[in-house]
């Protein structure tokens, strides 16, 4: 992933992800579509009215 990229997730959902919720992959190495997932994901679940 490029910084681009990360900074454009940074600015959507006002934080970014550590490597180890991709195993210690670093995430130049991670694609955008699989950290959008990742980080949409943990968005629900910190917003999600139960």
């Amino acid at each position: 992933m490029k910084e681009k990229d990360l900074e454009e997730m940074k600015q959507k959902y006002g934080f970014t992800l550590h490597p180890s919720v991709f195993n210690g992959k670093p995430i130049k190495y991670v694609s955008k579509e699989e950290y959008e997932e990742k980080i949409h994901k943990i968005w629900n679940q910190m917003f999600e009215v139960a």
